[in-house]
């Protein structure tokens, strides 16, 4: 059986109203991320933490006035898996720890699974890495919202094609600064559960981009030509 909620639920609930629920979920849990962005000393607001307050407030808009979806996200490749993989990059983030510490009274949460490490950071270069896969990966995550605007998914469904800003030259620049950023907090917080969180979150891109590739050549007569001329990923990977 093919996985469709939003199918199942249309026979009772309105397929508009259904996306509106999914829609105010995703603002309340951008904009809990974005407080707590802010619970943070002045002192300590670096160049990243301006960089990720700007991500967050255009994810807001983004989610805000997206369009419907022209084709929904159907099966497990295309809705199970990215909503998985979106939280993956926690994981070397701290974002589990922070969530754990949240929910739960002191003396009944676990040591960190991803405590800051020195390993790398003890490194001459270690800092300056770290800050340049951040600062980068962030950076191209905004890029890329402000050119799909109203076309940003979550899951692998077609709203319209954006041939504009960075889409002219990569097809997927979302999924490669997303890996960049994670890359960044896996070597702050180096550890074998780290490392295991990005090896996964870069194989769920790479299946994910695949799926949307495979979907909009079915649905978007004018995919192909556009395909033939941009990047996937990287220019290593073309096709």
């Amino acid at each position: 059986m093919t996985l469709d909620p939003i199918g199942w639920l249309s026979r009772w609930i309105p397929e508009k109203a259904q996306y509106l629920f999914v829609q105010a979920f995703l603002l309340t849990v951008i904009s809990a991320f974005l407080w707590r962005k802010f619970d943070v000393d002045p002192r300590f607001r670096t160049v990243i933490w301006y960089e990720e307050v700007t991500l967050f407030i255009t994810f807001l808009v983004v989610v805000a006035t997206r369009r419907m979806p022209v084709v929904r996200a159907t099966g497990w490749i295309n809705l199970a898996l990215p909503c998985f993989s979106a939280w993956l990059p926690f994981i070397p983030a701290g974002g589990l720890d922070l969530l754990l510490r949240s929910v739960l009274p002191p003396e009944r949460c676990p040591a960190a699974f991803c405590p800051e490490s020195r390993l790398v950071l003890d490194q001459p270069w270690g800092g300056a890495a770290v800050q340049i896969l951040l600062c980068a990966g962030t950076a191209g995550l905004w890029i890329s919202l402000l050119s799909l605007r109203r076309s940003f998914s979550v899951s692998v469904e077609v709203r319209s094609l954006v041939q504009g800003g960075i889409y002219r030259w990569l097809r997927h620049p979302m999924y490669l600064f997303e890996i960049v950023s994670t890359a960044g907090f896996t070597l702050l917080r180096l550890s074998p559960v780290s490392v295991a969180a990005l090896v996964l979150f870069t194989a769920a891109m790479i299946v994910r981009a695949n799926a949307e590739e495979r979907l909009l050549l079915a649905h978007v007569p004018e995919y192909a030509a556009y395909r033939s001329r941009t990047w996937a990923l990287l220019p290593i990977w073309v096709k």
